[in-house]
């Protein structure tokens, strides 16, 4: 599944407040979310981001 620009903008956006706020669990959840819809990732990647999802957002 293809993410559009304004939907990754939006996600990012997500990202940062969750950061800014200190919640960092929501904001590795939503960068798992972005990684998983993003084209081109294979499944190996995925399952490693589903092992420790902070690594999408370092």
């Amino acid at each position: 599944m293809e993410v559009d620009e304004e939907h990754e903008a939006k996600m990012i956006a997500d990202i940062e407040n969750d950061l800014l706020r200190g919640d960092i669990e929501k904001a590795c959840e939503t960068s798992l979310e972005m990684i998983e819809k993003l084209e081109g990732l294979d499944r190996a990647h995925i399952h490693l981001l589903e092992k420790d999802p902070c690594i999408g957002i370092m």
